[in-house]
């Protein structure tokens, strides 16, 4: 998924937004039932599973599952970036804007791995596997001026829940390919394979120089 690291993309919970209609939807999950009331204008509690409110709204998110599952978090998605919300199943918040709410649940064998970018902040993404299973390497968003360098944890049989960021280096390489991109292009390009035949021509012309001197002995 794309998004820029350390930079909000979007209005926190509680930031004041233009008055509006505004949608809230749920992504779909598997493990449990999902849904959120809210007090409308005449007083009335209602109970929806998504769809249109007024901006400024506080709503009341419910995430329900059986036994064979349990709750982990809340995560909410504004654009393309995503955050924990809360890690209790239900959590009240004002709504300001459009909103995917996700509850993430998992059966009582199974393990979630949360990746954090390296404000640890934003969430990446989250892996689901069996106790004891390596968790995937997944790829860390794009950081200019670094190379990613893997994970704050190991991920090799985990055994519970946890929380890691992405590792970035930086290094002469990434900094050159971030931000001389144009370097690779064009005349770019051509002063490359141009400094490489200068090098090659001077490297041949020192051996034949070399062989030559060699014979006359």
């Amino acid at each position: 998924m794309a998004f820029l690291v350390g930079m909000s993309l979007f209005n926190e919970l509680g930031v004041k937004a233009q008055a509006s209609d505004i949608n809230i939807s749920f992504e779909d999950t598997n493990g449990g039932n999902e849904y959120f009331t809210y007090v409308n204008s005449e007083g009335e509690t209602i109970t929806s599973n998504g769809g249109k409110i007024s901006s400024d709204t506080a709503i009341t998110l419910y995430a329900n599952t059986d036994s064979e599952y349990r709750f982990i978090y809340w995560i909410y998605t504004v654009g393309n970036s995503k955050k924990v919300l809360s890690k209790k199943n239900i959590v009240s918040v004002t709504v300001k804007q459009d909103y995917v709410f996700e509850a993430v649940y998992a059966k009582n064998d199974e393990c979630v791995v949360t990746y954090y970018d390296n404000t640890f902040k934003y969430v990446v993404d989250y892996k689901i596997i069996n106790k004891g299973e390596t968790a995937p390497n997944i790829d860390a968003p794009i950081l200019k001026g670094y190379s990613h360098d893997g994970w704050s944890e190991d991920l090799e049989n985990i055994t519970q829940d946890i929380e890691v960021c992405a590792q970035y280096n930086a290094t002469v390489w990434s900094v050159f390919r971030d931000y001389c991109p144009d370097f690779f292009k064009g005349l770019g390009l051509t002063l490359i394979f141009s400094v490489i035949s200068v090098f090659l021509a001077l490297f041949l012309g020192a051996v034949l120089c070399l062989a030559k001197v060699s014979g006359i002995k």
